[in-house]
């Protein structure tokens, strides 16, 4: 499913057209916000006409839904294109465009984009998870990302070692983990 946003709704309708002729389905959203928030996940085409683009990926970020994006314009520059792609769009279309090469490019789109908006939510989610850890909390869990032994870690802190498994449970327990190991992979999502 291709989501489209278009400042112009006859440039939406023409874009549709297009899509449909490639042999995609596509839903046309009045709002970046809309599509942002949409619970089918695919790609989504933005027009860049505007702020449209960084509209956009702020209201993906809010949402913490995560998209594959490709811009379009009638005109393009490299200059936008490069801002464009910066931003994490997967890619930049100039229309009109031959069917077949649409088809192509945001096959390609969809295909890098489904890892990429995995990537991105699973980092929105481990930094919400992160978030809820008290300072002291975060301070352990910010040890252990290294490769640290509890032992290390108490040294560091300048705590008893019984002090650094009461903190590892409590961050296992409020990340809804098993073990402790997956607290440590979720840290690391979080930063990246």
């Amino acid at each position: 499913m291709i989501h489209l946003v278009a400042a112009d709704p006859s440039i939406a309708r023409k874009v549709q057209r297009k899509l449909n002729e490639a042999g995609f389905g596509c839903k046309i959203h009045r709002s970046v916000e809309a599509a942002a928030n949409s619970a089918a996940p695919g790609l989504v085409l933005v027009e860049d006409q505007g702020d449209l683009v960084e509209t956009m990926f702020a209201a993906m970020r809010e949402f913490g839904r995560f998209h594959c994006i490709v811009a379009f314009a009638a005109q393009c520059c490299a200059h936008r294109v490069i801002d464009v792609t910066r931003l994490g769009a997967t890619d930049y279309l100039q229309v009109p465009i031959d069917v077949d090469l649409m088809r192509a490019r945001l096959q390609l789109a969809i295909d890098l984009g489904i890892l990429q908006a995995k990537e991105q939510t699973e980092s929105a989610l481990a930094q919400k998870l992160v978030a809820k850890l008290s300072p002291r909390e975060r301070e352990v869990l910010d040890q252990f990302i290294p490769g640290r032994t509890n032992r290390e870690v108490a040294k560091i802190l300048k705590i008893s070692h019984r002090t650094v498994e009461i903190h590892k449970g409590h961050i296992t327990k409020k990340f809804a983990v098993k073990r402790f190991s997956a607290a440590v992979r979720i840290g690391l999502q979080a930063i990246g």
